[in-house]
């Protein structure tokens, strides 16, 4: 029978919620294991550097995660105290893993220590002004029931998607996407032909946040919708009307108020984070050449086995 620990593989991806267990006392004892005490601080620690699924799943099934934590603990123990670690092909595998994680701390450390020089942030900022610019807005929401097996909209994260998810199973509208985007439309040709924009929020708008605020909003780098959502929107001049611009569950209406460039000091985070990832191309480019094989024997470099035909080109 083979014994498969949790730890190496979990498939699910699960929402992670605070536990009733958040209010318990670190120095509670909470279970015994194995014939001792184990209190709630050396759970949560042993929980400190376990992978993030290894997390997520303690929070569904935290009984069974724990059991799998200290099952691991001795068997590895007994492992040791058998040597098994200094047997070939076990010493040799465990020195593989040391040196790829390693090597991966590596990597991650010469991306965050680097420091860009404040005129090489200055210059990335004025070389990429387009890239960060803002507006003020008045948007109008105007909500259809989606199909649950609608497709994922390409430029949405997982949780923005998630959250739609959400949004769309509570909504109690059953407009159909083809009334929203008539509605949509309406809506365009009213604010063309100078009808107030805030009055056609309070009537039409389905967007519970900027609803109480005449539609008001800031579209800006750091905003959650698609990139192709965002591009139509920073297109537009001021006193410019959208057209019906579709989302997952709903159409939006722009009316675009004015526009300006997010001050360096707003974006100075963005800018260090990507000059940092520039850095590390750069750095690991270098490196990576350093260990190009100088190919003296080409027979010894021949594929024993053909490589898959390339790919078509993309048209």
């Amino acid at each position: 029978m083979k014994i498969c620990i949790v730890l190496c593989s979990l498939a699910a991806c699960l929402a992670a919620q605070e536990p009733p267990r958040a209010s318990i006392s670190p120095d509670a004892v909470v279970a015994r294991i194995d014939g001792r005490d184990v209190t709630a601080r050396e759970i949560s620690e042993s929980l400190t550097h376990m992978p993030p699924d290894f997390q997520k799943f303690f929070m569904q099934n935290p009984a069974y995660a724990v059991q799998q934590i200290y099952l691991m603990r001795y068997l590895s123990t007994l492992a040791e105290n058998a040597k098994l670690g200094e047997q070939t092909p076990l010493k040799e595998q465990l020195e593989i893993a040391r040196q790829n994680l390693l090597a991966t701390a590596m990597m991650s450390y010469e991306q965050n220590s680097y420091k860009p020089p404040k005129d090489a942030v200055q210059a990335h900022y004025e070389k990429n002004r387009a890239n960060y610019q803002q507006a003020k807005v008045r948007l109008i929401k105007v909500a259809f029931n989606a199909p649950t097996t609608a497709a994922p909209t390409p430029g949405l994260s997982a949780e923005d998607q998630a959250r739609l998810a959400v949004e769309a199973a509570l909504n109690k509208n059953q407009r159909s996407e083809s009334q929203a985007r008539m509605r949509a439309d309406q809506i365009v040709e009213k604010l063309k032909t100078g009808a107030s924009v805030e009055s056609l929020v309070a009537e039409y708008s389905d967007d519970t946040a900027t609803k109480s605020t005449g539609g008001a909003a800031i579209v800006d780098h750091a905003t959650a919708y698609a990139v192709e959502i965002k591009k139509a929107i920073l297109a537009l001049m001021p006193g410019e009307v959208s057209q019906p611009l579709r989302q997952p569950d709903a159409f939006l209406v722009i009316k675009m108020e004015e526009k300006s460039i997010e001050p360096l000091n707003q974006v100075e985070l963005p800018i260090v984070q990507e000059l940092r990832s520039i850095h590390l191309n750069e750095w690991f480019a270098s490196v990576n050449a350093r260990f190009t094989p100088q190919v003296q024997l080409p027979e010894f470099f021949r594929p024993a086995v053909s490589a898959p035909p390339s790919p078509p080109p993309v048209k």
